[in-house]
């Protein structure tokens, strides 16, 4: 996702005006670039970073078809790896990354209880051991709002659901939301 100037691309996906919806399914996150790079007035945000293995070409197409050089929010929905894995590889090119106050906890447990399993392997592991889990800048324990280019972005915890930390992302003046795993495509 983008901000940038100007109207809509005229695009819709499933019902829903893609002022800011370009593409998604489950190993890209949701992005919007706008016709040229010029039409970008804040940069790129980033819903969710997906695995690892997939985050880098994620990362390298935006930054190529947005012309920027580096992302300007990352946005976790919730700590599962299939949302959280691709931090680290986002994590150099990344101004911030935003999650819900839950999450660096999470990932630190999973993280330890990774480690400590490796530990008790005989024999020892052959596979490299999981990195760290990349640093989280902003957490959010109910509601955070903020201006990104021409559109105002406002991120809400309703509380448990799929995990103890979710939150769901609404860009308001595309009026686009992002509920991460709490709504699923049929």
């Amino acid at each position: 996702l983008v901000g940038r100037a100007g109207g809509a691309s005229g695009r819709a996906v499933h019902g829903l005006r893609a002022d800011l919806v370009d593409a998604y399914d489950e190993h890209a996150p949701l992005l919007d670039v706008a016709p040229s790079p010029e039409g970008l007035t804040a940069g790129v945000i980033v819903v969710d970073s997906q695995f690892a293995d997939t985050a880098p070409l994620c990362l390298e197409e935006m930054l190529k078809r947005s012309g920027k050089s580096e992302i300007g929010t990352l946005i976790n929905t919730h700590h599962h790896g299939d949302h959280t894995d691709g931090n680290s590889v986002f994590r150099p090119k990344t101004k911030q990354i935003i999650a819900h106050t839950n999450v660096p906890k999470y990932l630190k447990s999973g993280y330890d209880r990774q480690m400590a399993q490796r530990a008790q392997q005989n024999p020892p592991p052959e596979t490299p051991a999981p990195a760290q889990p990349a640093t989280i800048d902003r957490t959010v324990s109910d509601t955070l709002a903020f201006e990104h280019g021409d559109e105002r972005v406002s991120i809400k915890h309703y509380g448990p659901a799929h995990t103890g930390g979710e939150i769901v992302i609404h860009f308001e003046r595309g009026n686009v939301p992002h509920m991460g795993d709490l709504m699923f495509k049929p």
